[in-house]
């Protein structure tokens, strides 16, 4: 009974309320969002809610418009009714301020952090308490995602604070630094719809780090006193000199192509060079040999041609008395041909006279043998000789027969063999003279020779003598240069020393070369995209003079409510000891409807 009298009451204080309100609801609405995100360590969103600031002048009901996962009043402990999207405040005082939670939502800009300990990446939770050298890049883009007004109109400034008693030797190329205290801040400006990266690096003992800051709002171009038609007609004649300027890269690119291809030539060239230097280096203990070889070789030539020299006086005189000995012979064999031919005329007849002494021989051994057949019968006859008689006078005349007939046979015979003897000798010696008539006549070629033998030794004599002249200033050239080349050998070692420098440095430079085009395409590159930041400029150039506030802003909430500002603001945990923790939020509301938020506050349900 006590519930229904309660719910009774509660119906009839409803009706009155509603019907006293409703003359006082929907006063103009002047809103300003403040959107808070926290980030972890590496930037990246955890968490991100809305503190929302109402501005009455006049007392009634504000509604306001939101999908919001819970709602905290931070200006009183009254709540808001909240009917869908709608969120009705009660003026209180003279402002409303409430938070609300989101479950997600796009910033204006992303954000990544990255840390490094002695130039090795780690995780910041890690480098917490260490010391050594810190490095934190953070790489700032904006924020496709993000709704185009926010993305295309809003800088992002970013604060990096460091406690100097923790951190010294600080280097931050590009930031503004403002020390307060013990503590400098280190700040850095992104402009609309830009990406650009940072970073820190400090020396510490005992690594700690307060929150990082990402204040996000909106490009306030009045702040900037600029005359923009005077920089628009100059950006415009720098984006000329740009075009010239890349077609003048271009022109060098081909030309450093033409370079590095010649500096490839002349690389490869000095690497022979070297290649040659180095040869020479080390053939040059066995070229010094070579030339000591040389130079003993010489002395030996010269004193040979010495001896030759001599040999060859020795020689002409030689000839000169091979000539006249070869006279000497030729007079002598004439002599003796005559000579030769008288004893041929001689043989000859004695020939002829061996030739009748053998007929008379032949007569004389005829005649004895007719005297031994018939002298004895003969002489029987004459004297009468009786037997015995007889038979010594046979037996006498054969004693007379056998010695005298072995005897004339002998003689003849050795006749015979003299007369063949005194034939042959005829006929050798009408040869022999047939041939010293040829050997004579030949002699006196061979005297005509001998003679121009011994001109040509004297020839050849005074010819050596010359040459040994020459020999002589050879050997004590080539000694010369012996001596010499001993110093050559610091000088080749010098030359292929710096051969091989010229060759490394050669090919630095060839390597240097061909890596020249690409560095210049990416001066090309980078200056399209000078070109191209200019044109970007240019159109914000264009928005310069414009009242800022002149066209209506957009919530990040609600399409339904038109906020006066908004502005964002995005913090990293702090990095402390062992506390490294991300705060927790405050105490929320929940989002609950109207009727049973307030059926809760009269106790009529739990």
């Amino acid at each position: 009974m006590k519930k229904i009298a309660g719910l009774a009451s509660l119906i009839l204080i409803l009706i009155l309320t509603a019907s006293s309100a409703l003359s006082q609801a929907n006063p103009p609405l002047i809103k300003d969002e403040t959107v808070y995100a926290n980030l972890s360590a590496d930037g990246s969103l955890e968490d991100i809610y809305v503190v929302n600031r109402i501005e009455t002048k006049t007392a009634g009901i504000y509604t306001d418009y939101g999908n919001y996962e819970s709602i905290l009043p931070l200006s009183s402990n009254q709540p808001p009714v909240i009917v869908g999207d709608e969120i009705r405040w009660q003026k209180t005082g003279a402002a409303i301020y409430y938070q609300g939670q989101l479950a997600e939502g796009e910033l204006p800009f992303t954000f990544a952090l990255n840390y490094a300990l002695n130039g090795k990446s780690i995780a910041a939770q890690d480098a917490v308490g260490k010391a050594g050298t810190i490095a934190i890049t953070i790489s700032v883009q904006a924020n496709e995602k993000a709704k185009a007004s926010f993305r295309e109109n809003y800088m992002a400034q970013v604060q990096v604070p460091l406690h100097l008693d923790q951190a010294n030797n600080i280097v931050a190329p590009g930031a503004m630094a403002v020390i307060t205290g013990r503590t400098v801040a280190l700040a850095y400006t992104v402009l609309p719809g830009q990406r650009a990266g940072f970073t820190v690096q400090f020396d510490t003992n005992n690594f700690e780090l307060e929150p990082i800051t990402f204040a996000c709002t909106p490009f306030a171009v009045d702040a900037f006193n600029i005359d923009t038609t005077e920089i628009a007609d100059g950006m415009g004649q720098l984006t000329g000199g740009l075009d010239q300027l890349i077609g003048g890269g271009q022109e060098l690119k081909q030309g450093l192509g033409s370079l590095s291809a010649g500096l490839d030539a002349s690389s490869a060239g000095a690497g022979k060079f070297a290649q040659g230097t180095a040869d020479l280096e080390e053939n040059l203990p066995a070229l010094l040999e070579g030339v000591e070889g040389l130079r003993l070789g010489a002395l030996a030539l010269d004193e040979g041609m010495g001896q030759l020299s001599l040999g060859a006086g020795e020689l002409a005189t030689a000839a000169s008395d091979l000539g006249a000995g070869i006279a000497g012979y030729t007079a002598a064999t004439s002599q003796f041909l005559t000579n030769a031919q008288d004893l041929n005329q001689g043989l000859a007849q004695l020939g002829s006279e061996g030739e009748e002494l053998l007929a008379g021989y032949l007569e004389l051994a005829s005649g004895v043998e007719e005297v031994f057949t018939q002298l004895p019968a003969q002489l029987i006859a004459v004297l009468g000789l009786n037997s015995q008689q007889q038979d010594l006078l046979g037996y006498i005349m054969a004693n007379l027969s056998e010695e005298f007939t072995p005897q004339l046979n002998s003689f003849g015979q050795g006749l015979e063999e003299y007369t063949a003897g005194v034939s042959l000798t005829s006929q050798g010696m009408g040869e022999l003279t047939l041939g010293l008539e040829a050997f004579a006549s030949a002699g006196e070629d061979l005297n005509a020779g001998a003679l121009d033998f011994a001109q040509g030794t004297a020839d050849f004599s005074l010819g050596l003598t010359q040459m040994k002249a020459g020999s002589g200033e050879l050997a004590s050239g080539i000694s010369t240069l012996a001596a010499e080349s001993q110093d050559i050998a610091p000088g080749v070692q010098e030359l292929a020393a710096g051969a091989r420098a010229l060759a490394v440095a050669m090919q630095e430079m060839a390597e240097g070369a061909r890596r020249l085009p690409a560095d210049v395409q990416a001066l090309i590159d980078g200056q399209r995209q000078v070109k191209e930041a200019f044109a970007q400029a240019s159109g914000l150039l264009e928005d310069f003079g414009q009242t800022p506030g002149t066209g209506p802003l957009e919530s990040f909430v609600s399409d339904k409510v038109v906020p006066r500002s908004v502005q964002f603001v995005a913090s990293t945990p702090a990095l402390r000891g062992e506390t490294y923790e991300t705060p927790e939020p405050p105490a929320t509301i929940e989002k609950t409807g109207f009727f049973a938020r307030l059926l809760k506050l009269f106790k009529i349900t739990d």
